[in-house]
């Protein structure tokens, strides 16, 4: 009996305390102000790491759990913050995830705003590409249509080209500048196509010259 009495005595001794220094955490991204640990909730602390971490292989099935979760809406919620990322990487989910996927998850209304915002993207990239002439989108001119011809050009080059090989989507000949395409028809083409002198033409404001080439595919 008297060896138990020091396991007693040793029990009853409280333990000294020793203070955890608080675990830092961001508020959002973008945001340089930090708060400790100890003001969060377990909650609020799992939602801003989650937050943080959303990408195209996870946005999905958050977006699923967040529809199950009663939570105010903040800054910091799960569904908004997903909503966010969605629209900001469209293209990169329409490649990592399959249409019926997205479907499931995000409302149809969303999905056709998306996917037309992302064809007019795609339409803009291909024409500027096009004007560099670096691709091809049209079905190319007749050969001979392409072929250099001896008529001197409206700016005065020795030769000049028709104008099925200067319009946009198509190879243009390589000592064409493509900003000024127009300038390398004849004097007749160039009456013919732009239904004035190429004269008339120099002497028209700059925005109904632009005007002018987008209409004849030739900006």
């Amino acid at each position: 009996m008297s060896n138990l009495s020091p396991r007693k005595e040793i029990a009853s001794q409280p333990r000294e305390h020793v203070p955890v220094p608080p675990v830092l955490v961001a508020t959002s991204p973008s945001q340089s102000a930090w708060i400790p640990t100890s003001q969060l909730s377990l909650q609020e602390l799992c939602l801003r790491i989650i937050c943080r971490n959303i990408n195209s292989g996870n946005v999905l099935e958050l977006l699923q759990f967040a529809d199950h979760l009663s939570l105010p809406s903040t800054s910091h919620d799960i569904r908004t913050v997903c909503m966010r990322y969605v629209m900001h990487a469209y293209r990169t989910l329409r490649e990592r995830r399959t249409f019926e996927e997205l479907s499931q998850v995000l409302p149809p209304n969303l999905i056709r705003d998306l996917e037309q915002a992302k064809e007019e993207a795609s339409r803009w990239s291909a024409t500027k590409v096009a004007v560099l002439g670096r691709i091809v989108e049209s079905s190319p001119p007749p050969p001979e249509a392409s072929e250099r011809l001896s008529i001197p050009s409206v700016s005065g080059e020795s030769h000049s080209y028709c104008y099925a090989a200067l319009v946009t989507g198509v190879q243009w000949p390589q000592d064409v500048e493509p900003s000024q395409r127009e300038a390398y028809m004849c004097e007749e083409e160039f009456g013919r196509i732009v239904g004035m002198s190429y004269t008339q033409f120099s002497a028209l404001p700059a925005w109904r010259k632009s005007r002018l080439k987008q209409d004849l595919k030739l900006f």
